[in-house]
């Protein structure tokens, strides 16, 4: 844990380990597996039984139930640190990828005729990881690359749906065209 990347945006070290020794935030600090059970909602008997399997597979390098090759030691004594996670799923970190007039590609990096993508369905455009409000900038950029792109081509947008624009008896917020 000593030299584990902190993950708490704002925090450095001394941060993290005030908070591991003072508690609050994220993490609890108990004494024995009885205090971490009981801190965790869950059965003694239940956590022991999980710690002593893979206490084992530590023990022998072999994880039979998960398959993991590096494991970095055994859970014997205390202290023992409870972390506080709740998982979210806030965007997708992948997506399409394109060339550099935003034109969607095939699996053989050749690009699909008349399809373009901008917004955050362009894979890569957050790097490996994702700073809360940056979405709507590329958004905007990469559509008007979408936009220059398909000026430049000097061809019509046909509207496919036969309503006129904007119309609220549609309900979509997005109109297709093709050209």
């Amino acid at each position: 844990m000593q030299n584990d990347p902190i993950q708490v945006i704002g925090w450095d070290r001394t941060k993290f380990n005030q908070e591991k020794e003072e508690g609050g935030h994220f993490i609890n600090k108990v004494n024995s597996l009885e205090e971490c059970a009981s801190e965790m909602g869950c059965s003694f008997d239940t956590l022991k039984n999980t710690i002593d399997v893979y206490n084992r597979s530590v023990a022998s390098g072999n994880d039979e139930e998960f398959g993991r090759r590096f494991m970095k030691g055994q859970f014997l004594s205390g202290p023992f640190y409870l972390f506080k996670c709740t998982p979210v799923v806030g965007i997708t970190i992948g997506g399409l990828k394109v060339n550099q007039r935003m034109q969607v590609l095939n699996e053989y990096g050749e690009p699909i005729s008349k399809l373009f993508a901008a917004g955050e369905i362009v894979g890569g455009l957050h790097g490996t990881s994702y700073i809360g409000g940056c979405s709507l900038a590329g958004a905007l950029a990469l559509g008007r690359m979408v936009g220059e792109q398909l000026r430049r081509t000097r061809r019509l947008l046909r509207r496919v749906c036969s309503l006129p624009p904007g119309d609220s008896s549609c309900g979509s917020t997005v109109c297709v065209f093709e050209f």
